[in-house]
């Protein structure tokens, strides 16, 4: 991605211009089948876009109300979430009936918006994620 980029900013620097369809022509005429394969839904709220896409995930874990962590990362790590979550807070999630592959899954389903996702609360322990 980065190459092409490069490629149409110095194109539009040096004032040239590409007939694209000739080269995407061919690609998109393999690809045609697999293409209309695709399950592309429309979202039943058009009210959602990018811009109330959430743009960071948020996990704290305190101890006795002190913070012991606190971590900002870009919001698509949700999609990696058991990477990020320590295993002695996995355990403490699992043992409270939930599963990380479902709430992963639940907030895809929910288009990425801003929501508390796991709020788990164990002998003055706490560990809350969210997305905003």
């Amino acid at each position: 991605m980065r190459a092409f980029h490069g490629l149409i900013y110095y194109l539009n620097e040096l004032g040239e211009s590409v007939s694209w369809l000739q080269f995407l022509k061919p690609l998109l005429s393999r690809h045609a089948d697999e293409m209309q394969r695709l399950d592309l839904t429309v979202p039943a709220d058009p009210t959602i876009s990018f811009a109330t896409l959430a743009k960071h995930l948020c996990i704290r874990v305190t101890d006795q109300g002190v913070a012991k962590a606190k971590v900002t990362l870009p919001a698509a790590a949700i999609d990696d979430l058991k990477t990020v979550i320590s295993p002695d807070v996995q355990d403490r999630i699992r043992d409270r009936g939930l599963c990380l592959r479902q709430i992963v899954k639940n907030v895809r389903a929910g288009r990425y918006a801003p929501q508390r996702v796991i709020d788990v609360r164990d002998n003055g322990k706490r560990c809350e994620v969210w997305l905003q």
